[in-house]
C-alpha cells in the first residue's frame, strides 16, 4: 500500500498483481490497473506523483501517468 502526499488516495497492490486507487475521503474505488495493463514490479513499479497524479510502468515498459481526478490516463 503506498499513500498519496495528501493521504487522500492509497495504491493498494494485492496478490493477483492488481492495483487499486481508492480515494479514502469518498470511499470509493477510484480506478484498478489490471494485471494485463501493470507490468509486475510489485510495489516498485509505482508511485504518486503529487496529489492528484500517480505514475506506474506498463506492460510495453513504458511510464503511463493516471490522472486522479479526470479518472484518465494522460500519458
Amino acid at each position: 500500500v503506498k499513500e498519496s502526499p495528501d493521504s487522500d488516495t492509497l495504491a493498494i497492490y494485492d496478490d493477483v498483481q492488481t492495483i487499486t486507487l481508492y480515494d479514502l475521503e469518498q470511499r470509493a474505488v477510484i480506478g484498478i490497473i489490471g494485471s494485463d495493463e501493470y507490468d509486475t514490479y510489485g510495489d516498485g513499479g509505482f508511485t504518486f506523483l503529487g496529489q492528484d497524479k500517480f505514475a506506474y510502468i506498463n506492460v510495453e515498459n513504458e511510464v503511463c501517468i493516471y490522472d486522479l481526478s479526470d479518472k484518465e490516463i494522460v500519458k
